[in-house]
């Protein structure tokens, strides 16, 4: 039997790409604001859609299997026509960027790399989730992709950002988070905060090893808990730089600063982490100066209000002779602080 239209990968792309590329021409310039993302149904699953609208919640984006679409609908900065760019997944894992120019629809393929050395917007396995239009200081039209990196690994989505460029009548990614040491995307997302690509707020967790020095204190799951980050970038000519990299204040966030200062002998930075001075030589008679290598196991998951309701739990995971610890915390002047540590006989 003949396969149908659907289940191949070059008819649905095509099919997509005009659908598309009608909405395009359906939709008159705007203020400048950011649209939500489009949602359209999936060739094999009918009326399934694939929704990769941002949530700040961290929450696991799904694309559909056998055959997913996903896109995002960029308005124009004041003046321009809108883009649209969609990625087709997993049969086809490929972005098209749509839009008018000169009074003319145009489209343009941006084809993943298949050599495995790709790590940014052209690699496999990347998924568009939304994208803002604006203009670059000479007048050229720019596109802020923000996409997962990871969209069809262990589900464990990886935030990262790249910026195209219009030059002529062709696209060309001018710069790609993928390529920063410095960029923390883990289970997060990306917010312009101001409307345009001048600035990015990106949210994102411990999750991915290596951000910082804290990185290894502790083995942590997938589901958590987490320390969690907001960092800031600002648009300078071809490149965004960092300005700004906070921790979010939370018990867990402490207790993996504890941990690091103290099996470092750190006394005045370990001190400034619990209430009362004695705890720090309590944590020491239970082991926890050990040196960071992911020793123990935290009973916990949630890395926001872990350590809020209730002391947040180690158990030893390897055998090591220590006995299970409870850590109280207590908040003080904008900190949480630990504020006792005992056996955990729960």
């Amino acid at each position: 039997m003949a396969p149908r239209w659907y289940q191949s990968p070059l008819a649905v792309f095509v099919v997509v790409a005009l659908a598309v590329a009608v909405l395009v021409l359906a939709v008159p310039p705007d203020s400048g604001t950011e649209v939500d993302v489009a949602r359209l149904p999936t060739p094999a699953e009918g009326p399934a859609m694939a929704s990769v609208s941002p949530d700040p919640t961290y929450e696991r984006r799904q694309v559909p299997r056998g055959g997913g679409v996903a896109s995002a609908i960029a308005e124009g900065a004041k003046g321009l026509d809108p883009v649209v760019v969609v990625t087709l997944a997993p049969n086809l894992t490929q972005h098209t960027v749509i839009w008018k120019q000169d009074g003319e629809s145009r489209s343009q393929l941006l084809t993943p790399e298949d050599n495995g050395e790709a790590t940014g917007l052209l690699a496999l396995n990347t998924v568009v989730w939304h994208v803002l239009q604006g203009k670059a200081p000479d007048g050229q039209r720019e596109l802020g992709i923000v996409y997962d990196a990871s969209a069809f690994g262990s589900g464990s989505p990886t935030a990262r950002l790249a910026l195209l460029r219009l030059e002529g009548d062709e696209w060309r990614v001018v710069w790609d988070s993928a390529e920063i040491e410095e960029w923390r995307g883990s289970h997060g997302d990306v917010e312009f905060p101001n409307g345009d690509l001048s600035e990015l707020v990106v949210r994102s967790d411990s999750w991915m090893d290596g951000y910082d020095e804290l990185s290894d204190v502790l083995h942590e799951s997938n589901s958590g808990p987490h320390r969690y980050f907001v960092d800031t970038w600002i648009l300078e000519g071809d490149k965004y730089v960092r300005q700004g990299a906070e921790t979010v204040v939370a018990p867990y966030a402490t207790l993996v600063k504890f941990l690091h200062v103290l099996s470092a002998g750190d006394e005045v930075s370990s001190s400034a982490q619990v209430m009362e001075a004695e705890l720090v030589t309590r944590a020491r008679d239970f082991g926890m100066d050990d040196a960071p290598g992911r020793h123990w196991l935290v009973r916990c998951d949630d890395g926001f209000t872990c350590g809020i309701d209730e002391p947040i739990r180690f158990s030893p995971s390897r055998a090591r002779g220590e006995p299970p610890v409870a850590v109280y915390f207590e908040e003080r002047d904008g900190l949480w602080l630990i504020s006792d540590i005992r056996p955990d006989d729960s």
